[in-house]
């Protein structure tokens, strides 16, 4: 087994996993052409299970079996809220998904990661980044930021009741142009605001999604 990113171990820890720290003239050499056949199967590599190898295959679909169900309960209680808020047809009922996700990852990271000491960081600072923008847009808060201020300093405003022949009702807010414009320029701000952490959002899952997981 080799390693794809550094390790916060020594050299006989990382021989105890077996894990080999292999220089470029190894990785070189590693991928000499030595022959070339036609085989079945990519993974027919001639394996035989031996009888001690088949005896315990009953043992180890039961072990798997209490580990599959103590993972799946574990699960449940990680993940009720999320799952009990989850509506197929609301595409941001995912978001509270990733969200956890990467919360129960950075908890994990911190408690048991292995990597050094600066690449940790790194991990955990990207997903806690995506966390904080993935939080911001399941919120939707964006113009809200800005328009609260404006409606504080302008007060509430009346509005214009119209009633036609056929009984309906019709409403019209009297506002003024100065607040109206003030208005157009905060869902402007908004849009810019939440178009920035989604571009944010896609370069981190671009570029360093394989960076948070060993």
């Amino acid at each position: 087994m080799h390693r794809s990113q550094p390790l916060d171990l020594s050299k006989e820890q990382l021989t105890k996993l077996g894990i080999v720290e292999e220089t470029e003239e190894q990785k070189a050499a590693g991928r000499q052409v030595v022959k070339v056949e036609t085989v079945d199967g990519m993974f027919d590599l001639g394996f035989k299970p031996t009888i001690f190898d088949r005896a315990l295959q009953p043992f180890q679909r039961v072990k798997k079996m209490i580990e599959d169900t103590k993972r799946s309960v574990t699960n449940h209680f990680l993940w009720r809220k999320q799952l009990s808020e989850y509506y197929p047809w609301d595409i941001q009922a995912f978001l509270p998904m990733f969200t956890r996700h990467l919360e129960l990852y950075v908890n994990v990271e911190q408690k048991s990661g292995h990597s050094t000491q600066e690449w940790r960081e790194y991990k955990i600072s990207t997903a806690q980044e995506t966390i904080d923008i993935l939080k911001r847009l399941t919120k939707d808060n964006y113009s809200s930021v800005y328009t609260d201020v404006i409606n504080e300093r302008w007060g509430k405003f009346p509005y214009e009741k119209t009633t036609y022949a056929n009984g309906s009702v019709g409403f019209r807010h009297l506002t003024p142009e100065g607040y109206n414009e003030e208005i157009r320029i905060a869902y402007e701000k908004a849009r810019a605001d939440e178009e920035k952490d989604l571009k944010r959002l896609g370069e981190i899952v671009e570029q360093h999604m394989l960076d948070w997981w060993d």
